[in-house]
């Protein structure tokens, strides 16, 4: 479901294209900092967009350094980030997650033995910082699955799960913001599925996979 919440860099002035890059770097940096290589490999831009939206909220202290980049490890790259960074990187993990125990128990595919291992113990400490966002996680994914299983023929139900399950992760506090942000991320989960539904439409009905 990730990929669709992305940038377009050739409508970006060159600072933004600067700031974009140091601030996709320092998720990445955040993630393999508290989740090690596996959390790296986690990386999306639509976390970046959570992060960077977050802390223009919130504008808490931010960190701007250089540090080691794994796939260009003869150079330093600029990186910049700050509380809502580890906040994303943990909604992130949880995420992933729960979508690999999902991919094992409908079609038992081998990335999602390989992913769910990989990020067990990386969740685990996710959920007790968060236990109710990871049980509303665990909760939409859940009905996501049994919808499937049923085989729901109207998209508002499975989108309305997502929609559910991006609105809980965006909420960072409860607080002031917090209803903007979960209608927000609900409209973002909701758009997200319809397209993916609409571009994955041929394909599974070649295959004969749920899609609404």
């Amino acid at each position: 479901m990730f990929g669709y919440v992305t940038v377009n860099m050739a409508t970006l002035p060159e600072e933004e294209k600067k700031r974009f890059r140091r601030c996709y770097c320092g998720l990445c940096h955040v993630l393999g900092r508290e989740h090690g290589a596996a959390g790296r490999m986690t990386l999306s831009y639509d976390m970046t967009f959570l992060a960077m939206l977050l802390s223009s909220l919130y504008e808490p202290d931010e960190t701007q350094t250089k540090a080691l980049c794994p796939t260009r490890p003869w150079k330093k790259a600029e990186i910049a980030y700050c509380e809502p960074y580890e906040y994303a990187a943990d909604m992130n993990i949880a995420y992933t997650y729960f979508k690999a125990q999902d991919d094992i128990s409908d079609e038992n595919r081998l990335s999602g033995h390989v992913s769910a291992a990989a990020l067990k113990n990386r969740y685990r400490a996710v959920e007790k910082k968060y236990p109710e966002k990871c049980r509303k996680i665990k909760e939409c994914i859940a009905r996501l699955s049994l919808l499937e299983k049923h085989g729901c023929t109207e998209a508002d139900p499975p989108a309305n799960a997502m929609a559910e399950l991006f609105g809980e992760v965006y909420a960072w506090k409860d607080d002031f913001w917090a209803g903007p942000l979960r209608e927000l991320g609900g409209a973002i989960g909701r758009f997200i599925y319809l397209c993916d539904a609409y571009e994955d439409r041929e394909g599974d009905e070649a295959k004969g996979r749920y899609n609404p």
